[in-house]
């Protein structure tokens, strides 16, 4: 008997439903004709903008001396 390891959704489960990022969301209306997140959402990751980069932090130029 051989068990199978269960698959994970490759971005994760924790992705919230939003129109802006959905597969069926083109044009700046859906294609299913819905308003809002609903039960067609399909994540789409090269339509998703990242937040931005995180801020870099200070280095003292001590830390560069040998």
């Amino acid at each position: 008997m051989m068990f199978w390891k269960r698959k994970s959704k490759l971005f994760g489960s924790g992705i919230e439903p939003d129109c802006s990022y959905c597969a069926n969301f083109s044009d700046g209306a859906c294609r299913l004709n819905r308003d809002g997140p609903c039960g067609g959402f399909r994540y789409d990751p090269l339509k998703r903008t990242p937040d931005g980069t995180p801020a870099l932090k200070k280095h003292d130029p001590g830390e560069f001396k040998l």
